[in-house]
């Protein structure tokens, strides 16, 4: 989670520091009116977050937020535990593969990169409950992809006491 914590503090004071980003939030990622209750908030010019209740007991949130240099998409996957017994990272890997993979999105195999990473992440070992891999092969350091690396991919699972948050990030620098 350092890496998360540490890109969302850094990404959030960027943004805060300089409402003046050339780069805005990317288009949505949902096709319109895909699911019952979809949202859409732009909170900001460079930020959005979608949200979908994708079947009971599932939720989906994707934020995405952009500036100068860097695009951010979060896939955030909400399982109630009653719909979701006690599993491992490797299965949480394979059922955000499985969810992410069944989205309508306005761009089909747009996210096809994000599919190859979770493979990836199932042989990567966690940093701090995290399976981190970098765009260009190379290691993290201290949970952190670097600057050259052109960005990374994030897999993180949060264990609550009514539901479980997966978490798949990926992080693009330029």
């Amino acid at each position: 989670m350092a890496f998360a914590a540490t890109l969302s503090y850094a990404l959030g004071g960027a943004v805060l520091a300089a409402d003046s980003c050339s780069l805005k939030a990317p288009d949505p990622v949902l096709r319109a009116k895909a699911y019952p209750g979809q949202t859409l908030d732009k909170r900001s010019a460079d930020t959005s977050t979608e949200t979908a209740q994708l079947r009971p007991g599932l939720r989906l949130a994707i934020r995405q937020d952009g500036c100068e240099d860097y695009v951010t998409t979060r896939f955030t996957l909400i399982a109630a535990h009653a719909q979701a017994p006690d599993r491992s990272d490797e299965a949480w890997i394979d059922f955000a593969r499985t969810e992410l993979g069944k989205l309508l999105t306005r761009e089909p195999g747009r996210y096809k990169r994000l599919d190859e990473f979770l493979v990836k992440a199932r042989r990567t070992a966690p940093q701090d409950g995290e399976r981190i891999v970098c765009r260009d092969g190379s290691q993290p350091v201290a949970g952190l992809c670097s600057w050259d690396s052109l960005g990374g991919d994030v897999f993180s699972v949060k264990r609550g006491r009514t539901t479980t948050t997966i978490t798949v990030m990926e992080y693009v620098s330029a």
